[in-house]
């Protein structure tokens, strides 16, 4: 099956791209030192030296941490502030990334026995995401026809659910129809998401300027395929679940009582961090794999 085979060459490229998942993880690594630097500000503005704090570190205290949020409105608003610049920032980083991803995984194989300098990973990969990012820029901002269609039928389903509900009287609907909206959000989310991969991947191969093409494009290659290309994209989900449920049961069972296992648990920490960077790669391999054998690439540049 296309599907399956897509699937694991997604995971066998990932697993030799050893370069391209490091410099993944110093991006992630970075981010999260400017998180935790204004995170770790935050508290000792709000505590201080106190054994609070102290307290905060062996386990969370939901009583606490709303005092602190209630009592400390002005650094409050400053980090939030802050997460929001950073998030907004990490996005079109991480979107820059994504065109050497590409670029990378798009080239063709190098011939046996060529001994290229270690420099021309650099170098292609730099290449391609600053040629993209323009693209990559309109294509998101093209995007947002998409993301408001999901928010106009978000707010659609949920007007069209309150007479169902008997105006917030039947306990038993309002369940039933909030999991139906969070259902539905869930899923036009990753189909977007999906469509938005296959245009960058489209841009890529064909390296075409014409990105709004290119989406509609892509939302017709999708829509064509859907069954094969959504259970190819909810492997991959899978795939990210469990390798987080698996970080998550090894992290639970580390106690934080010692220095020992505080860095046990941040070395896992980044384990689990290279792992999210591997498995970003397989989604675009796998998905590249499946438009090459499965796409047409007549979009002329």
């Amino acid at each position: 099956m296309h599907i399956l085979k897509s699937y694991f060459t997604g995971l066998r490229q990932a697993g030799g791209r050893g370069k391209m998942v490091a410099l993944l993880w110093i991006f992630n690594l970075l981010f999260a030192a400017v998180v935790y630097r204004l995170a770790a500000a935050f508290f000792s503005q709000a505590f201080g030296s106190s054994a609070v704090a102290e307290d905060l570190l062996h386990g969370f205290d939901t009583a606490l941490f709303l005092e602190m949020l209630v009592h400390n409105p002005g650094p409050q608003a400053l980090v939030f502030k802050a997460m929001v610049f950073l998030g907004f920032l990490y996005f079109w980083v991480s979107l820059f990334l994504t065109g050497g991803i590409l670029q990378v995984l798009s080239a063709p194989a190098r011939p046996e026995g060529d001994a290229s300098p270690a420099q021309r990973f650099a170098s292609r990969f730099f290449q391609g995401a600053g040629k993209f990012f323009g693209r990559f820029f309109r294509l998101a901002l093209y995007s947002l026809i998409l993301w408001v269609g999901l928010a106009v039928f978000q707010f659609l389903l949920y007007t069209a659910a309150k007479p169902l509900t008997g105006g917030g009287t039947d306990e038993k609907m309002m369940v039933i129809m909030f999991w139906v909206w969070v259902g539905s959000g869930l899923v036009l989310y990753f189909f977007i998401s999906m469509v938005l991969d296959y245009a960058r991947i489209s841009i890529v191969l064909s390296d075409t300027r014409r990105v709004l093409r290119a989406l509609f494009r892509a939302l017709g290659f999708v829509l064509k395929r859907l069954l094969r290309t959504s259970t190819l994209y909810a492997m991959l989900l899978l795939t990210g679940l469990a390798i987080f449920l698996l970080y998550w049961a090894i992290h639970s069972m580390i106690p934080t009582h010692s220095l020992a296992s505080i860095w046990l648990a941040f070395a896992i920490g980044q384990i689990f961090i290279l792992s999210r960077g591997w498995l970003k790669i397989a989604f675009q391999a796998a998905q590249l794999e499946f438009y090459r054998t499965r796409g047409t690439l007549d979009i002329t540049a």
